[in-house]
């Protein structure tokens, strides 16, 4: 069997102690049982040697059997219950089946002290009666975890003889029954000494083992716990070092701990922060904000500058948060290098500044273009309004070659301006691709002036071409030619009469070609916004023509 307290039904956990010793008596009880058991059988053994042919044998055969069968009972309810591993709960039938045992066992013994003696043989019955008495002391020895078995044993066995010598009349056997009785009562009386002696013992060694259960558990805790903060330490480390951001540990303003992405960041070495002050890394003017932050119990993140260690401050992002260590209070901050944000935050704002300039510029753009396109609009609806509704006078006049060349030029003066935002459109959308190739700069002189011959002609303008035949350039020809067509036709709004317009290519440098003119040119207070589409710096021809500045 296990020799443990609780033996087969030790997994039973039950905090009830009285149970647990009930359980652990009875099972004291059926561990040495056997040994009354065997002794029954050796002591019947016994008698049948002395007793056999002194009486009856069928007698004394039929209480042999008898005996030998409740012997056998009993081996067996000790296997059953070895075998049976049954719960705390469960041992009060175990109980009452053995104190049912021990019962049958001490009443046989008790009828074999009266009746198994012959009537004239007092030497074979005070045999018997030290036989059943020396079972009965042996009983209190072994029954003793439960007294109840030690009654139920030595009163049967003991008690009928004594009782019918007591009854005898005479005077020794009397005085012997008696005895008996004395003899069965210190029974009694040593079995409730041993008794409770075995109850301390048992519950001393619960007490003692649930101490040493308990000192065991709390010295697993501990070593547990140990281990635990052990391998908080290692993670915590290993998740610091891992980290993309400085981590600090301060305490009492002085940095007792850090991470490797810390020193990558500010460039120091370990032996170079390790006991430092906290401030000795940040830039003066942030001092209080961070002596702010030490104090205040406010994770949020705050913006600093901290001190490299090549002198230079680095623009970092700072939280801070409380903690415990080792029963000391301590600040973790985290540091964040938020140089490139920074950069990326200037490239942003300089990107919106561009684009809400543009926006405003766009806008100013569209509204001198709407009021450039009205004008001529006005004129040919004007001439047509004329043709429509006007008496014979006016119609005759709306009909004057003046008055219709001047509604063709505002015509032609709309179309070049929707010409020229749809090639800025396109432009600006990629869709004009550059075709280059060499051309003679002369020849593309000739068409350009050309085209404008005749509105020269009528202006008395003088129109020359100055460039060598041999002068090549390599370019777009349609790109290049528009060019000099918007400088020509701005240069013969503003010339008048007897004025000459040049193109030329002065020689000894790289291929330039200028356009000028004799005219009045622009003037000072304007010049320097010819450039600037926010200014509306377009005056009137020399012809009264109207434009939209530089083309």
């Amino acid at each position: 069997m296990d020799d443990s307290p609780l033996g087969y039904y030790s997994t039973i956990n039950s905090d009830d102690t009285d149970l647990r010793l009930f359980a652990e008596r009875i099972k004291l009880v059926y561990s040495h049982a056997n040994v009354v058991i065997s002794a029954s059988l050796l002591a019947v053994v016994i008698v049948l040697f002395i007793f056999w042919g002194e009486i009856s044998n069928d007698r004394l055969i039929i209480w042999s059997v008898l005996v030998a069968i409740t012997c056998f009972a009993g081996y067996l309810q000790i296997v059953r219950f070895s075998r049976a591993r049954s719960r705390i709960e469960n041992m009060t039938p175990w109980k009452f089946r053995f104190l049912a045992t021990t019962f049958v066992m001490g009443a046989l013994w008790g009828w074999a002290t009266v009746y198994l003696p012959p009537p004239d043989s007092k030497i074979h019955q005070v045999f018997l009666i030290l036989l059943s008495g020396c079972l009965a002391a042996g009983s209190v020895a072994t029954f003793s975890a439960v007294i109840e078995s030690i009654f139920m044993f030595s009163i049967p066995a003991m008690a009928p003889v004594a009782g019918v010598m007591i009854s005898s009349g005479n005077e020794i056997e009397t005085t012997m029954g008696y005895v008996t009785l004395l003899y069965v009562m210190f029974l009694v009386s040593l079995s409730r000494r041993i008794n409770g002696v075995v109850c301390s013992t048992l519950k001393l060694r619960y007490e003692n083992m649930d101490l040493v259960n308990n000192m065991q558990r709390s010295v697993l805790e501990l070593s547990m716990a140990k281990d635990s903060l052990v391998k908080s330490e290692d993670r915590f480390r290993h998740l610091a070092e891992a980290s993309f951001e400085g981590v600090i540990i301060i305490e009492n303003g002085f940095i007792i701990d850090f991470n490797l992405a810390l020193l990558q960041t500010t460039g120091y070495s370990a032996e170079q922060l390790g006991g430092k002050r906290l401030l000795d890394l940040v830039v003066p003017d942030y001092h209080a904000l961070i002596k702010r932050r030490l104090t205040e119990e406010q994770s949020g993140p705050v913006e600093i500058l901290l001190k490299t260690k090549n002198g230079s401050a680095l623009p970092v992002e700072v939280r801070v948060k409380s903690a415990n260590y080792k029963g000391a209070a301590i600040r973790v901050i985290a540091i964040r290098d938020i140089r490139e944000r920074k950069k990326t935050e200037k490239s942003l704002l300089e990107a919106k500044t561009r684009a809400e300039e543009a926006t405003r510029l766009k806008d100013m753009f569209v509204s001198m273009v709407a009021h450039d396109l009205k004008s001529p609009i006005n004129s040919i609806m004007s001439l047509l309004k004329m043709q429509r509704d006007g008496d014979e006078a006016t119609k005759a006049m709306a009909n004057r070659p003046e008055t219709i060349d001047s509604v063709l030029e505002s015509g032609s003066r709309m179309v070049d301006i929707i010409d020229e935002l749809l090639n800025l459109s396109r432009l600006q959308t990629g869709k004009i691709i550059p075709c280059s190739r060499f051309i003679k700069c002369a020849e593309l002189a000739d068409i350009t002036l050309a085209g404008f011959s005749h509105i020269a002609t009528r202006k008395g303008i003088t129109l020359n071409n100055q460039i060598d035949n041999g002068n090549m350039v390599f370019t777009d020809a349609d790109l290049l030619g528009q060019v000099m067509r918007n400088l020509v036709s701005n240069a013969i709004k503003f010339c008048g009469p007897a004025d000459t317009i040049s193109i030329s290519s002065p020689k000894n440098q790289s291929v330039v070609i200028v356009i000028s003119d004799t005219g009045p040119g622009i003037r000072e207070d304007i010049l320097v916004d010819v450039f600037r589409y926010d200014k509306n710096i377009s005056t009137m021809g020399s012809g009264g023509e109207r434009g939209t500045g530089l083309g």
